[in-house]
C-alpha cells in the first residue's frame, strides 16, 4: 500500500485528532498496544430491508407494525 500522506498531528485537551482532508465521514479505530492506530474508512448505508431472522424474531416477541395511508388515519384510530 503507497503512502499518500505524511504529517504530524497533536491530540487536543478532548483527546481528539483532526485527520485533514478525509474522504470519509466514518472510521473504524483499531488501537495497538504498541501506541499503533488503524483507522479504516466506513460507509454507513440503509439497509434493504428487514431479515427473514428479524421477522421471525418480531413475531416470536409478539411485535405488531400497523400501516397508514396517511398522517391523518393514524390519529382517526
Amino acid at each position: 500500500m503507497e503512502v499518500t500522506k505524511d504529517y504530524t498531528v497533536h491530540i487536543d485537551s478532548k483527546k481528539r485528532v483532526t485527520l485533514r482532508g478525509a474522504q470519509y465521514q466514518y472510521y473504524n479505530v483499531k488501537e495497538y498496544q504498541n501506541g499503533c492506530i488503524i483507522l479504516e474508512p466506513r460507509e454507513l448505508t440503509v439497509p434493504e430491508g428487514i431479515s427473514q431472522e428479524t421477522m421471525r424474531d418480531m413475531d416470536r416477541r409478539g411485535c405488531h407494525v400497523i400501516c397508514f395511508d396517511s398522517v391523518a388515519s393514524f390519529f382517526e384510530i
